[in-house]
């Protein structure tokens, strides 16, 4: 187990690290030792199965965003990756604190190195892209507020021209770039579709640029989807997890009803015999193994925390009204973990100690 400890530090061992925080081998030893010691070497190898193909450190952040830049300026045809970005308005529309502040920086260093120019020389007015950058995108709600929050997103901001932003934007017929290091399909399908509506259903021109390696197919729907997340089958049902499941079922259509909304469907577990193809974990039978684990020690957690809160799921938060155990996100950048991943990841009370220890900033009030 020693050796599993020793890979996986070498994997996450820059986790916040300039914010002088990172992972230590001890640290990893004491998060597993919290399971059934039956199950820790167990989960120690599928983890680092996962986090090799799932964990961004900041020195993959910043080769994935010179290889972003360089794509998007071949895709326009442009003969000089510095002209592109002369052409580009980058935008800031996040709170402090939250992902797009830190990654604009981390791009302004990379484009003061590689093309002796800033952000600030490529903001101009006349810009024919508009980059929005962050790390993950998962279900999407970040994305919408920065845009399409009423009053405060960025759609409804007023230009320096007097008119708004989205006023300025659909007239000079620009295109928006959304720039990330991964994606989840499902989840931009649906924020793409908010957006829409959002815009006062005009179509924005939108294109999202992320590694294809990246681009995390969660898509439930389709039955040849890899469902690259947690997504547990009904086979592992038992007490505690039947007993969950009935505690979210009836905690959403109490909201339903108190807001007058559509009852949603369920998608506490998939089918057997999917996905068709398994790519994330080692094999078909060893995924059906740690999704038990992890759901039934998420659910231990789950039940000390404050799970009357709309969103919270055990395997992580998704969007208010999606009848599951959880968005089930498996994604892990050197700066932060999002709250769609599993609890037994960030949930750091009640005696559990997460593997991640995370930050958190939201904007100011819920939709």
């Amino acid at each position: 187990m020693d050796e599993l400890i020793t890979a996986i530090h070498e994997i996450i061992k820059d986790y916040r690290i300039d914010e002088g925080i990172g992972i230590s081998k001890d640290r990893i030893a004491e998060w597993i030792e919290q399971f059934d010691e039956e199950d820790r070497e167990f989960i120690l190898s599928e983890l680092k199965i996962i986090f090799e193909k799932r964990y961004i450190s900041k020195k993959k952040a910043k080769q994935m965003m010179r290889s972003v830049i360089s794509f998007l300026a071949k895709k326009e045809g442009y003969e000089s990756q510095k002209d592109f970005l002369l052409d580009c308005n980058f935008i800031d529309h996040q709170p402090e604190g939250k992902s797009q502040k830190v990654l604009i920086d981390f791009l302004n260093e990379i484009l003061k190195n590689d093309f002796e120019i800033s952000v600030e020389d490529c903001n101009t007015a006349n810009a024919k892209f508009y980059i929005y950058i962050d790390d993950i995108l998962c279900t999407g709600d970040t994305l919408f507020k920065a845009f399409g929050k009423p009053k405060k997103g960025w759609f409804y901001q007023q230009h320096q021209s007097g008119k708004t932003n989205l006023e300025i934007f659909l007239a000079s017929k620009a295109q928006i770039v959304l720039g990330y290091f991964a994606i989840h399909t499902h989840g931009l399908e649906k924020v793409l579709q908010r957006l829409y509506f959002a815009a006062g259903k005009k179509g924005v021109n939108t294109f999202t640029a992320c590694i294809k390696a990246y681009q995390i197919d969660n898509d439930f729907d389709r039955s040849k989807s890899k469902l690259e997340f947690l997504f547990p089958t009904e086979s592992i049902k038992d007490e505690s997890i039947i007993q969950c499941e009935a505690h979210i079922e009836e905690k959403i259509v109490n909201y339903c009803e108190a807001h007058e909304y559509d009852i949603p469907k369920k998608r506490f577990y998939r089918q057997e015999n999917l996905p068709p193809e398994e790519t994330l974990f080692s094999s078909p039978e060893n995924r059906v193994l740690f999704e038990k684990i992890m759901l039934k020690k998420c659910i231990q957690l789950y039940n000390m925390a404050g799970r009357d809160t709309i969103r919270m799921r055990p395997l992580g938060y998704g969007l208010k009204l999606d009848m599951n155990f959880g968005f089930g996100a498996l994604i892990f950048t050197w700066r932060n973990v999002p709250f769609n991943v599993p609890m037994i990841f960030w949930y750091g009370h009640r005696g559990w100690i997460p593997l991640f220890e995370r930050k958190y900033v939201e904007y100011e009030e819920e939709e």
